[in-house]
């Protein structure tokens, strides 16, 4: 018999084992686990998110290789509450071996994406919760696993029908807007298994490019600020960027192509700044146009051969409500050199020595002689 642990209006489905709604398409999407962490703890915790389970190590819970979690003697309720890093995003929420005498019910939180307010998560929309049926087994494992939502409480829960069967799970995908899950584990008191697993993909991330990649002192080179949503099937909602030009680059002018948002650039000190804005599904960019300057002092960092790197450091350049990858995006410009030409030297004037002007005068005085007496015979 079925059993909830709240009271209020219930939307049961009962078809066959079919998918509901349009899957997410994360990346690198992957089961959250706690390998080699002590089964009774109050809190585990990795790069991925933390768990908090209550009571701690109760119901014979463990945290086994291939699955997220696990209850041997779920009880009255043996509850995890997985939040994820800044890193990931959520991504599926899946059951499996549920037997008729357990049962699980979920909640979580998450980011309305218009008003930027946490709040209750209606598991009931399965255009953006879509569940999909395991397909059933043989033997005990000829049922399959149903979903009862409860629109009051917002808990879904799920759980097997026939009496003394077994299904072989189910999962909900999830949109990227999920900030907080709560999953408890119900049994009949005595020995039941109880599988509850959480994956996590990527969230936001930046990368950035110049092109062209080299430039000479005078040159413009357009910089390109990716912002990507990586297949997250919907916007990203308050994205911050702080990109700071490396000396000597000088900033021209920005544009971007997010939605929404305030960009302001300074061009004195070459700060290019993007603030709540909102990522579409495809991404958006941040362009601008620099220029290595020609003066003195970008022609010597010219000349050293050292390309100007510019860098976004996440998370203190990059986040989004959603999280972002934390780490660094760059990007280098180089710069080649070409000394003008030398001027042409200067050919000296040939000139005459004493002796040589003395001759030239004695031959002038001469011809000048030579020439009067020539009058006189004609």
């Amino acid at each position: 018999m079925l059993k909830l642990s709240h009271a209020g209006s219930l939307s049961l489905a009962l078809a066959g084992s079919v998918s509901l709604g349009t899957a997410q398409a994360y990346e690198n999407s992957a089961m959250l686990l706690y390998v080699g962490q002590p089964n009774n703890l109050a809190t585990y915790s990795n790069s991925a998110g933390t768990m908090a389970v209550s009571p701690p190590g109760g119901g014979g819970f463990d945290v086994p290789t291939d699955h997220t979690s696990f209850v041997s003697l779920p009880g009255q309720g043996v509850t995890i509450v997985v939040t994820p890093s800044s890193t990931k995003v959520p991504s599926r929420i899946s059951t499996n071996d549920q037997r008729s005498s357990t049962y699980r019910n979920i909640s979580a939180k998450c980011l309305n994406p218009a008003t930027q307010i946490v709040e209750a998560c209606d598991f009931g929309d399965e255009s953006r919760f879509p569940r999909t049926r395991n397909a059933p087994g043989t033997g005990f494992y000829n049922s399959i696993t149903q979903f009862a939502w409860d629109s009051n409480a917002k808990v879904l829960t799920i759980y097997t029908p026939d009496s003394g069967r077994q299904s072989n799970g189910a999962y909900i995908d999830l949109p990227p807007y999920v900030r907080e899950i709560t999953m408890t584990a119900y049994g009949s008191g005595g020995v039941d298994a109880s599988f509850g697993d959480i994956f996590m993909a990527d969230a936001p991330s930046v990368s950035k490019t110049f092109a062209p990649a080299s430039t000479t002192p005078g040159g413009t080179s357009t910089l390109t600020i990716q912002l990507k949503n990586p297949d997250l099937n919907g916007v990203v909602p308050d994205v911050n960027v702080t990109d700071v030009l490396p000396a000597p680059l000088k900033l021209v002018s920005a544009q971007h192509s997010c939605t929404g948002g305030a960009l302001t650039t300074n061009t004195t000190s070459g700060t290019i700044s993007l603030r709540g804005a909102t990522m579409p599904v495809a991404g958006c960019t941040i362009t601008a146009q620099v220029r290595w300057p020609d003066d003195t002092a970008g022609i010597q960092a010219c000349r050293t051969g050292n390309p100007a790197r510019n860098t976004i450091t996440s998370p203190a350049q990059f986040t989004t409500a959603l999280g972002q990858l934390n780490g660094e995006a760059t990007a280098d410009l180089a710069c080649t050199y070409t000394a003008p030409p030398a001027p042409a030297t200067k050919q000296p004037i040939p000139t005459l020595s004493d002796m040589g002007l003395l001759l030239l005068s004695g031959l002038t005085m001469g011809l000048a002689g030579f020439l009067s007496r020539r009058r006189k015979w004609l």
